[in-house]
């Protein structure tokens, strides 16, 4: 199933979640969310009842506006503003992320496991390209800003990833929705 012009907004999770082998394409999405997840990327889970002939979760996402405005919980640092996890992989390109999360980009590593979505990225099965972050935490560097994150949702830097990403992503600080003209709190609360 391909979906084009989705908007997905005060949902109270993620704005847009995809698992259960989902493989479709998806184009000119606007996701705005103020707490959880921008965008979730979802595979089958390692554990005793892992099937390995199941489809895995593969889509193929551009365009797409994802917008994070404040957030309502303290802790932001293992989140991640897009999460590939439980052996997902998939491509992300030509789009816009606008978050107030800590990291931006995050990962799973099932320690271990060669069955997880880090597996996914090592592959080149997880592509994220030509994307602009926009970072209202002010991380202004991707050793900081992306994650790897473990089956205990301990985050830990990776330079690969932040290589990579630095190599084929751009990040700047809050131009978006920073503006010393406009004030923004409450902006994101319908």
């Amino acid at each position: 199933v391909n979906a084009y012009h989705l908007v997905s907004a005060f949902c109270g999770g993620d704005a847009f979640n995809l698992d259960q082998g989902y493989r479709g394409k998806g184009q000119f999405w606007l996701g705005v969310e103020a707490g959880d997840r921008l965008l979730e990327i979802s595979g089958n889970r390692p554990e005793a009842d892992f099937d390995e002939t199941w489809v895995n979760t593969l889509p193929d996402l551009a365009n797409l506006t994802l917008v994070q405005g404040i957030s309502l919980i303290d802790d932001l640092s293992g989140l991640g503003a897009v999460v590939f996890r439980n052996n997902a992989g998939g491509s992300l390109r030509n789009s816009t992320i606008i978050n107030r999360h800590f990291v931006g980009a995050s990962i799973q590593d099932w320690t271990g496991d060669t069955i997880d979505s880090w597996t996914r990225f090592q592959e080149g099965e997880i592509i994220l390209e030509d994307n602009r972050w926009n970072s209202e935490s002010r991380m202004l560097n991707w050793d900081e800003y992306s994650t790897v994150f473990t089956r205990n949702n301990i985050a830990r830097a990776e330079p690969a990833l932040a290589a990579y990403l630095n190599d084929n992503n751009q990040l700047s600080e809050g131009v978006f929705i920073h503006n010393s003209d406009v004030h923004t709190l409450g902006a994101f609360d319908p």
